[in-house]
Order: structure tokens, then sequence, then C-alpha cells
């Protein structure tokens, strides 16, 4: 097994990399459309040198003559297409990135997966300087997976890739996660990375000779590394099927699964043929060929319910990749037919897409309400909007209900810290007083008055993380008029808020000073009791 090689013994078994040769097919392959030819000035006769091959030419061997700068020709000595640039402008901002796959076969007929970021620029006499940095290797054996991540240095806080190829095997770790290759910073416009695959061997050879790998990468008209990955870790994963559904001609199925818009629901991977797969008679099957899985999703329904009215095959075509759990489940109470024929009578205007999810909230909410949806009027209202309404208004009325059940519980389970509380801080002076919060209800009730937040501190008033106080005019004891937070460690207020929580008025300062000097003395008068 795979497993049982320790990173090192892997590294061991990897076959030689000539680093020289890398960096040639970087430059002949991967950079095959990115070269350029830097113009010289008028002194010199107006020449220029390809950066590719070399050689100097005269503007006049080219076709029209003209070499202006950032424009686009052919080289005349060796045929490769070239941008143009002025020699004597800055080209310190003139780099190329590329990121690809070196794909090696080990040792044991497994597959290393060797990702590597490329980095070219130009000197001050135009000279090349690439710079090749591998950061990740995928370990690919039928027994799984097993990736390995370079550890980068950091400069300044920021990552910096492009460290010498050949740092020893310290700088491996491995992780527990199936790695997915990415460009860094491949979706920053400000980058922009040239990909490709560079293949050291033949699948042929491998056990992944019948996996269609170069087929699907030509298929889907993409050198894009992670691609690769991901396939090949499809394969692992379901080999049989992988392989069927590609020859079978469902290779935007396997594209739409790697990129993770595909579930089992649609495609169960764990079947071994195409219609078991698929959900479909083997009849099907031929007529499913070349479908994402939308209009796969969309075409198994129509299958499965055997649908022949061509306005619900329509119908289901229209709204079933928008709405597939809603519809699903309303054809468990109904037939596609009686659904399409009940929102149709139902729709005022555009399509029946709002109605469906309307709909199905409409059945869900009768079920919470326990309604006997066995009755015609029940399951099919005369007016749907009105009868949702209904449902939505005593649903919000049932919760309220459990909530203030729910509350009223809880305040007289409380009502035994409140007496200990009232005892402990309830005053009165100069017509005002101030006792403790009765419980969550009245929170509730005093933020929604004075417009702030103490029904949040609910919780921690009940489990005597905080005191939460009220004072009131004597003259209207009902009527709010401010809350005060007291810590219960330290007996100190924290905040004290009127209306939208202003802050205390002459006349409130003065009620505390007085509410302060009685808890003073009553503490001390309880020392000395105690004495």
């Amino acid at each position: 097994m795979a497993k049982q090689h320790t990173m090192e013994r892997i590294f061991e078994m990897l076959p030689y990399l000539d680093m020289d040769k890398l960096k040639t097919w970087v430059r002949d392959d991967l950079f095959r459309e990115v070269n350029y030819a830097a113009v010289s000035s008028a002194k010199e006769g107006y020449g220029a040198r390809c950066l590719y091959c070399g050689k100097w030419f005269s503007l006049r061997e080219l076709k029209n003559g003209s070499a202006q700068h950032n424009t686009s020709g052919i080289c005349p000595k060796c045929g490769r297409i070239i941008t143009f640039k002025d020699e004597w402008r800055g080209h310190k901002t003139l780099i190329d990135y590329g990121y690809f796959l070196v794909v090696q076969k080990m040792r044991n007929k497994a597959l290393m997966l060797r990702s590597f970021y490329v980095r070219r620029s130009y000197g001050k006499e135009w000279d090349e300087r690439m710079e090749l940095s591998e950061h990740m290797r995928l370990y690919i054996h039928p027994d799984g997976i097993r990736t390995f991540v370079r550890k980068l240095y950091s400069v300044y806080g920021m990552d910096y890739f492009f460290i010498d190829e050949y740092s020893s095997w310290e700088y491996w770790i491995e992780q527990k996660s199936v790695g997915k290759p990415v460009p860094y910073n491949y979706f920053q416009s400000s980058i922009n990375y040239i990909l490709g695959i560079k293949w050291e061997t033949d699948l042929s050879k491998t056990f992944f000779k019948y996996s269609c790998a170069y087929e699907y990468i030509q298929e889907t008209g993409s050198s894009y590394p992670p691609n690769l990955t991901r396939y090949l870790e499809l394969y692992v994963k379901y080999p049989v099927l992988t392989e069927r559904l590609f020859k079978e001609g469902f290779a935007k199925l396997l594209k739409d699964k790697i990129n993770g818009r595909l579930s089992m629901q649609i495609v169960n991977f764990r079947k071994k043929t195409v219609s078991e797969a698929l959900g479909v008679p083997r009849s099907a099957v031929k007529e499913l060929k070349g479908y994402n899985q939308t209009r796969l999703a969309d075409k198994q329904f129509i299958i499965r319910h055997k649908l022949k009215n061509p306005d619900d095959i329509e119908f289901i075509r229209q709204h079933y990749g928008y709405k597939t759990f809603e519809i699903n489940c309303l054809a468990k109470r109904m037939t596609v037919h009686k659904l399409r024929t009940y929102l149709s009578s139902q729709q005022r205007e555009g399509t029946c897409y709002s109605l469906i999810g309307d709909y199905y909230d409409y059945l869900h909410e009768c079920e919470k309400l326990k309604l006997d949806l066995s009755k015609k009027f029940i399951l099919f209202p005369e007016d749907l909007r009105k009868a949702h309404e209904d449902t939505s208004r005593a649903i919000r009325e049932l919760k309220a209900q459990k909530e203030a059940e729910a509350i009223a519980k809880r305040d007289r389970a409380f009502e035994i810290k409140l007496k200990a509380l009232e005892k402990k801080y309830s005053f009165s002076a100069d017509g005002l007083f101030i006792r403790p919060a009765k419980g969550a209800g009245e929170l509730i009730k005093e933020g929604a008055s004075l417009n702030h937040c103490v029904a949040t501190y609910a919780d921690k008033y009940l489990n005597g993380q905080a005191v939460i106080l009220f004072i009131r005019r004597e003259s209207d004891p009902d009527e709010s008029y401010y809350t005060m937070e007291v810590s219960p460690q330290s007996e100190t207020v924290i905040q004290c808020r009127g209306l939208r929580n202003c802050g205390k008025t002459p006349e409130i300062e003065e009620f505390l000073r007085k509410w302060e000097e009685w808890r003073n003395k009553k503490s001390k008068k309880k020392a000395v009791t105690a004495a």
C-alpha cells in the first residue's frame, strides 16, 4: 500500500528530473506563444534581436516592416511569434508567470504529480532569467492519494515561492487532505499564469492506462493542471464508472463532478454501470449522452415519472433545475400533471417559478399546523397566495405563543432569585424607585419601549451573570424610564441608559447617589450585626 512508505522513501523512488531540460521545455513549450524581440534605437539602425533564438535581424526583413512597441509579429529567423519591445524602455516589470505539472512514473508504477511555478524576467542587457520552484507533490497510487507540500520561506510576512529547487527534503511536509494545486494569485487580475502539463511518462505503462486521462484533457480543451489532478483523483476512487462514463459520452458529467457541481443524487458513482449510476433504464442511456448535470436532472425526472404529456415535460424542463428539491417533494403528493394544472390556475403573470416555492412552503406549513392534506380544499386552496399568507401568519403566532410560554416558564423558575434581588436592590426616593427586572419577558418589553438592547441580556440576567434594574417614576410605575446594569461581583454600576441609549440626567444622578448611600449604610449595618 502507498501509505506504508514514509515520505523520504517515496521521494527516494522519484526518477531524476533534469532541471536544465525542464527550463528548455518551459521556453519551447509552456511559453511557446510568449516571446519577445528587443528593438534597437535609431543609432543602432532600427534592428531587433529575438530573445528566443538570440539572432539579430533588420526590420526590413519583417513583412510589414513595422515593429512598434507592444505589437506582435513573426521572427524571420526562427519563425516564432514575438512581441516587440523597445530596448531603451524599462523592462523591470516584464515578467512572465507560469504554472505546470510534471507527471512522472514511480518505480512501483504509481504516479507522482509535481507542481511548479516559473517566473521569467529579463536583465538590463535583455538576458533571460528563469526561476523554478516546486511547491506540491501528489503521490497517486491505487490505494489512494498522498499530498506533500513544501514549506515556504516568509519575507516581511509574505510567502516567497521561488526558493532553490535543490533544497533538501526537510522543507517538505505531508498534509492530510488531498491537495488541489491552484496557481498562487491565479484569481488576481494583476497576474496571468500560463498553464501546462509536462508528461514524463506514458500512462499506458501505469495503472492509469484505462483512465482516458489524455482523452479527457483533450476533449475538455484545457491544459489546466488541477483538472488532471482532480480527474485522476476521481479515477482512483471510482475507476470502473469513471472510465465507462467517459467512453460512453458523459465527459460533461465528469467535468461537473470535478468542479463540484454534480451531486451523488444525480449520478451515483458507487455503481458500476452507467444506467445504474444515472438511475435510468439501459435503453435511455444513449439519449442522455452529452448532457450536463442540469439537463440530466430534469431528464431523469421525466423518465422516472414516465411523463408523456408535452406540457408536463416542458414544465419540468423549465423549472426542475431551479426548483429540484421543491418539485421532488411536491411530486410525492400529486402527479406532475395535477401540479402543473393547479399552478397554472393560480398563475397571474410570468411563469410558475415563484409559485412552486410558495406552494411547497404552504404545504410544509400545513404539515407544521397538522392540517389534513387529504382534504382537497386544503391541498388545492382556491387562492394559494391568501392561503399561504394565512398559514404563515398562523405559524408566526404559534411560534410567538411557544416563545411566550418558554419565557413565562423561565420567569417562574426565576421567582426565588427575584425575591433576593428585590430585598437587596429595591429603593425609592424623590418620586422615583428602583427594582430588579422580573424576568426575560420584562426585559423584552423594556428594550422595545426604550429602544435599546437590554433584551439580549436575558440569559446573563437569569443565570446570575448580570443584574438588571429598572428605574421608574412612582407616578407611572408601569412606564419604562431608565435601565441599569450592575456587576454581581463588584456591585458597581456598569451602565445606566434611558430612551435610545441616552445618558443620565441630573435627576437620575442625584437619585443614584442616594441609592448608593442607602446601600452603603445597609452593608455597614449588616457587617456590625454579623460582628
